[in-house]
């Protein structure tokens, strides 16, 4: 009964002594390229919300510029 689980356990190290150093290669190429999407992402939501808070702020000073004489 202990060599059964003395195997199991020296498979179980064996195992991750090969899948994680693999793991560790693929995740870092994974990384590098989710890295520069999301900085995209990231870049295009900044502009869209300056874009959108710049046009709220001309339409607030239309609307304070406003005297209502048009309106006649």
């Amino acid at each position: 009964m202990i060599e059964y689980f003395a195997g199991i356990l020296t498979g179980a190290v064996l195992a991750m002594a090969f899948i994680l150093p693999s793991r560790k290669a693929n995740t870092k190429a994974e990384e590098k390229g989710t890295d520069k999407a999301l900085t995209e992402r990231l870049n295009a939501e900044k502009r869209a919300r300056a874009e959108r808070i710049a046009e709220q702020e001309r339409q607030h000073e239309n609307m304070m510029n406003y005297t209502g004489k048009e309106q006649r």
